[in-house]
């Protein structure tokens, strides 16, 4: 009997069988079509970042006017061919923010105006930060005496009486504060 036996070469294997294979496509299969539906539609992620913009901007142009005595302080919304969100100072642009145009609709509720024009919103504020007065596209400036609310899409967004800006759950949470 020799000392060492010989090692036994292991079964060959000439690939995968017919079910590994099948149960590997099937898992693809799945996972791709899941993957897919995430990402076909933009819209929603363009609604969330144009509220994100709209909320950032508004509060920039509440601090500017915190920080800048004596100058005059507007937030312009347009959409001349993308939305446009700009902080003026003494009708100079401070900070500009264009968000690419997709199908979202943004509308103030109260008072009552569309953005969805060349034809400028603009949002006034005084030297501590409030909202004093609103010109609707194509009017006039006129006093404030109200959070001034924000249709976006699927979303509401409001800018209180003080000049802050945050995303309510509905209208008349906007409303109480």
């Amino acid at each position: 009997m020799p000392l060492f036996s010989p090692l036994r070469p292991p079964p060959s294997s000439n690939g995968f069988t017919l079910v590994e294979l099948i149960s590997v496509m099937a898992l693809l299969g799945i996972l791709s079509a899941v993957a897919f539906s995430h990402f076909s539609s933009t819209q929603t992620y363009r609604s969330i970042v144009l509220k994100d913009q709209f909320v950032s901007i508004a509060r920039l142009a509440q601090q500017a006017a915190l920080n800048r005595h004596n100058r005059q302080i507007d937030l312009e919304l347009s959409r001349p061919d993308d939305w446009l969100l700009r902080v003026l100072v003494d009708g100079a642009e401070l900070k500009r923010q264009d968000v690419g145009r997709g199908a979202e609709t943004l509308a103030l509720a109260a008072p009552a105006a569309a953005v969805d024009s060349a034809l400028a919103l603009l949002i006034r504020y005084d030297n501590l930060g409030n909202v004093v007065q609103v010109q609707p596209p194509g009017g006039a400036f006129a006093a404030n005496s109200a959070n001034l609310r924000f249709d976006l899409s699927d979303r509401t967004l409001c800018i209180s009486l003080a000049g802050y800006a945050y995303e309510a759950i509905d209208a008349s949470d906007c409303d109480d504060h």
